[in-house]
């Protein structure tokens, strides 16, 4: 057998303050072991040594829609609502092509990567008039980012419980034609939500598929397609993966309610990703007295032992119409640097990206090849009025700093050289 090339971080602080020494095998990528620093004798292979710094895994977004980036400008919402985001969304159909869509998702994908994203799940739209389109091209998208950034895809149907046939033959087909594809579907939009859920639910039962629905998108309590999909979970002994996006109506119910389905949930295996850019914007349109956020109620769900995920949703797009460069290129100063949701811990099998920072240099110098890796560690003063970040490339024992500052007139810094 072949001798196994390690990569060490030693003297990484985790974040519980604990004092590490992570063992990284070069050619799987992945971590094979995590110790108290110092406690594994004499190590073998290349390194750094972080001197303390704090060690953080690269940031994964849970929710995207990638068939749909970019394109804010094409795609008007004059109603500002979700219904009048899939109203254009479905008028702009006609002029999709595979083309535009792997050019739009490419460059959404290099811009996550350059923030230090590493993993993202994205729904991809599969129905009548769009037709299995969206999901060739994100295809082709996941095998040609491989190397940089592992993508999730989700299948993401119309409606499914009524007399449409269509929907359900794409939804179907969308999942044979990758045995990774993800079962989706926004029941709350059917004309039985609970059916919908029943659908999917079989068919990802029936496939061995995880499944990861739209979930109670509005701000109507009586909406609890979660606590349905829950509780159809428990019945079937479904055995994959289950996650549930937005879960708005759960905020909008009392106390009890919330903790009674949260505790369903938990039982369930349910994880339920919260989409706060998307949902402050969508919701409470109609609502001029005191509108609601429109958010899922994370605290019950958190103290239920639900795991809670946070996404981004849309990248100037026809929702919320974000700044994709405001959201994922820039973050405020900060004593601590964390995604809550969308980060995980520093452990044995965690795959390890080297993190390309230097993707923000305009100094040649301080500009290495594309084929040359970068380790990143962070210093976080006690000021959080500058940030630096001292990154090591890989095969040239050569230090880089970088410093991250707020522009006058911003909110939030950008990374400069």
């Amino acid at each position: 057998p072949s001798v196994m090339a390690n990569f060490w971080i030693s003297n990484a602080r985790d974040r519980s303050g604990s004092v590490i020494d992570v063992q990284i095998d070069t050619a799987s990528g992945l971590i094979v072991a995590v110790m108290p620093a110092r406690e594994h004798g004499q190590q073998t292979g290349s390194g750094v040594d972080l001197g303390g710094d704090l060690l953080l895994p690269a940031a994964a977004e849970p929710h995207a829609h990638l068939d749909k980036v970019l394109t804010a400008e094409h795609v008007p919402n004059p109603k500002g609502d979700l219904m009048g985001a899939i109203e254009g969304w479905t008028s702009f159909f006609p002029s999709l092509t595979v083309a535009d869509m792997v050019k739009r998702a490419t460059q959404a994908v290099d811009e996550l990567v350059a923030s230090g994203v590493t993993s993202i799940r994205t729904h991809v739209n599969v129905h009548e008039g769009i037709d299995l389109a969206a999901m060739e091209a994100l295809l082709q998208v996941r095998a040609d980012v491989a190397s940089r950034c592992d993508i999730q895809l989700v299948s993401l149907t119309g409606w499914v419980s009524g007399d449409n046939p269509t929907n359900l033959r794409l939804l179907r087909d969308s999942v044979a034609m990758d045995p990774s594809v993800i079962v989706g579907g926004c029941p709350h939009l059917d004309i039985s939500s609970h059916k919908a859920t029943d659908i999917a639910l079989d068919l990802a039962g029936s496939t061995g598929r995880d499944i990861d629905l739209h979930t109670d998108e509005n701000l109507n309590p009586h909406s609890e397609d979660l606590r349905y999909l829950a509780q159809r979970i428990i019945d079937t002994g479904y055995s994959g993966n289950a996650a549930a996006s937005h879960c708005c109506s759960l905020g909008m119910q009392d106390v009890g309610r919330q903790h009674d389905t949260a505790a369903l949930v938990a039982q369930a295996g349910i994880s339920v990703i919260a989409l706060p850019q998307t949902n402050l914007f969508l919701q409470s349109r109609d609502h001029e007295v005191a509108p609601p956020r429109g958010l899922t109620a994370v605290p019950a769900l958190r103290r239920a032992g639900v795991n809670v995920a946070a996404g981004a949703d849309n990248a100037a797009k026809e929702k919320a119409k974000a700044d994709f460069k405001v959201a994922t290129t820039r973050a405020k100063p900060r004593r601590s640097w964390s995604w809550p949701a969308t980060s995980f811990p520093i452990r044995h099998g965690t795959r390890c990206r080297p993190t390309r920072a230097w993707r923000w240099g305009s100094n040649p110098e301080h500009s290495p090849s594309v084929s040359q890796q970068t380790w990143c560690r962070f210093e976080v003063p006690e000021s959080p009025t500058q940030f630096r970040a001292a990154t090591s490339i890989e095969g040239s024992g050569r230090p880089v700093d970088w410093s991250l500052k707020p522009r006058s007139g911003e909110r939030s810094g950008s990374m400069e050289v």
